[in-house]
C-alpha cells in the first residue's frame, strides 16, 4: 500500500546532523529534537492510531508510522511521525544510537 501525503508542504519532519527537525512550510524549524533526547522509536504500522498520550505529527495516510519517545520534553514526551522515507529515517536514527523496535506502543 502506498502512502498518501497530506499537507507535507505545511508541516513535516527532516533529518539533519543534529537530530530531527519539525518544520513548517518546508523551511521554518519550529523544534529540533536532538538525537541524544530520543529514548526509543517504535514502529507502529501503517494503520495504527498510535498512543493516546502522543502528539500526532503524522502527515501521510497509509504510511509507516513511528512513535518517538523522548527522555524529556516540555509539551509531550511522545510524538507520532510518518517520515517521507521511513527506511532512511530509521537507519539514520540507528546510526546515532537510537533504540528501534517494532510492535505496539505502550
Amino acid at each position: 500500500m502506498t502512502s498518501f501525503p497530506m499537507l507535507p508542504w505545511l508541516y513535516d519532519i527532516k533529518l539533519d546532523a543534529n537530530g530531527v527537525r519539525f518544520v513548517l512550510f518546508g523551511f521554518w524549524t519550529v523544534h529540533l529534537l536532538r538525537f541524544e533526547n530520543i529514548k526509543s522509536v517504535i514502529e507502529i504500522g501503517n494503520l495504527s492510531l498510535g498512543a493516546w498520550n502522543a502528539y500526532n505529527f503524522k502527515n501521510r495516510l497509509f504510511a509507516r508510522a513511528l512513535l518517538i519517545e523522548m527522555h524529556r520534553g516540555w509539551f509531550a514526551r511522545k510524538v507520532l511521525v510518518t517520515p517521507k522515507n521511513p527506511n532512511e529515517f530509521l537507519v539514520c536514527l540507528r546510526d546515532h544510537g537510537v533504540v528501534i523496535s517494532t510492535g505496539r506502543a505502550h
